[in-house]
């Protein structure tokens, strides 16, 4: 008989809602946030640029005293305001249009971000939920595996079958659980892609 030493670990982490992945990465992954980022820069450079279109207003004011004697002496009082206006800047209307559509392009690239971390999660999400099923498959398989592998060894013992067919009943017992060890394996990497981009893949300890 074909007898395998120690046995296959178990895996069963906690999983992972959709919803509160996609909500996870689309606020803590550093492509969105950056984008974000470079949104928010592009509407302060706008609001920057509609300001030129604005009058200045600078005021100013003073305070004195004149006289012969320290005693007899005069208050100087001086306050003001100039309001300017620059209205031979041509170039004023292309700057606004130029940071308007800066503002657009920064909206399209962080929509966009946005948009590529979702279909990261989601598709991660799927791949560990089948990953996840293969190995229920899998093992029911070596469930199935090891059944046949004990009727056939009982047969073999009473002298109704022969070698070479408990052989093939314990070889295919062994093919069942390796095929379960890789199940395994694979969903231990698809969790671990999930966490990765859903931006909670924060330490090993889960996969130790």
């Amino acid at each position: 008989a074909i007898f395998l030493e120690g046995g296959l670990p178990e895996r069963e982490p906690a999983e992972i809602d959709l919803a509160a992945a996609t909500e996870r990465a689309v606020a803590e992954r550093g492509s969105v946030r950056n984008a974000a980022s470079a949104a928010e820069a592009a509407r302060l450079g706008l609001q920057v640029a509609r300001g030129s279109l604005l009058p200045r207003l600078d005021t100013f004011a003073s305070l004195g005293t004149s006289g012969a004697r320290f005693s007899d002496h005069n208050s100087d009082r001086t306050a003001g305001f100039v309001l300017s206006m620059d209205v031979f800047d041509g170039a004023r209307s292309a700057r606004i249009a130029e940071a308007r559509a800066a503002v657009d392009a920064a909206g399209a690239e962080a929509e966009s971000a946005r948009d590529a971390v979702t279909l990261e999660v989601v598709t991660a999400h799927h791949r560990a939920r089948s990953a996840r099923q293969r190995v229920d498959v899998a093992a029911k398989a070596v469930e199935h595996a090891a059944a046949a592998a004990r009727i056939v060894r009982d047969r073999y013992e009473n002298g109704l079958t022969t070698i070479t067919e408990q052989l093939r009943a314990d070889t295919a017992h062994v093919a069942a659980r390796m095929a379960l060890l890789a199940a395994r394996n694979e969903y231990v990497v698809t969790y671990a892609d999930l966490l990765r981009a859903s931006g909670g893949l924060t330490d090993v300890d889960l996969f130790q």
